[in-house]
């Protein structure tokens, strides 16, 4: 039987599979490298873009956006972009029942007692649920010095366990006054609304959810590939340029 009859041998067919694993190999690493230099050249040019638009923001208003939202920037879906800030931040309570929004006002509440109206005089103060059978009222009660007098006693919500803003109200002077504002305040900030309806009960409030708002004095801003973990920059404001690597460990800055 002829060599062209017989076809190849064995030992060839081993050489040319071994020969065309090289290839594709050599094609494979060729072709990654390829794409690792521009996903780098990608993340870099965003970088710098972002960057940009933070530094502008800064000159404008004197600081910085808590988030990129803040920047009105949208870029490439390859790119993965991380804004850590100091801007500051509190914990909010999201979708509280009647009753939990109640547990909010009244913990608020208590949170700002006594009232304190100058150095040697304060006001020895608690907030309270009171109820008896189908009323329903929330009780402020407080003394003036460290003892028990019942100086001002204010009952909320009568029958019906309504209590609306403007009736909340406390009658110890401008201290009262002050700590009233802040109560509103805080209960607002932290998710609470009006008004509040005295529940039968003391409840436990659900985990409250840490929200970033208002603006930053410093940022970094963390780009990275989404095609390889390898590719990672970040830029500061206190740097002019972008660096290698992922953001440096900074005790003030937090994510979003």
């Amino acid at each position: 039987m002829s060599r062209s009859q017989a076809g190849f041998t064995v030992v060839e067919m081993i050489i040319i599979i071994v020969v065309i694993a090289i290839l594709a190999t050599i094609t494979m690493v060729s072709y990654n490298g390829v794409q690792n230099r521009a996903d780098k050249a990608r993340v870099i040019s965003t970088a710098r873009q972002v960057t940009d638009l933070l530094g502008t923001h800064g000159v404008k208003n004197g600081d910085f956006p808590p988030n990129l939202a803040g920047t009105g920037y949208a870029g490439p879906d390859n790119v993965a972009l991380v804004l850590y800030t100091n801007a500051p931040q509190k914990r909010v309570y999201e979708d509280l029942s009647s009753d939990e929004n109640a547990q909010l006002f009244l913990n608020t509440c208590n949170a700002n007692m006594p009232i304190v109206a100058t150095a040697d005089k304060n006001y020895n103060t608690v907030c309270y649920f009171h109820h008896f059978g189908s009323l329903r009222w929330l009780y402020v009660r407080g003394g003036d010095g460290w003892s028990w007098f019942e100086n001002f006693t204010v009952n909320y919500g009568g029958s019906s366990g309504r209590l609306d803003e403007s009736d909340f109200k406390l009658k110890c002077g401008s201290a009262c006054d002050i700590a009233v504002n802040k109560i509103k305040q805080e209960f607002i900030d932290q998710g609470g609304s009006w008004p509040v309806i005295v529940p039968y009960h003391n409840i436990a409030l659900p985990e409250p959810t840490l929200t970033t708002y208002g603006r930053a004095s410093k940022f970094c801003l963390e780009s990275r590939s989404t095609r390889s973990n390898d590719v990672i920059y970040h830029s500061t404001d206190a740097i002019s340029d972008v660096a290698t690597g992922p953001c440096p460990a900074d005790p003030e800055l937090h994510y979003p």
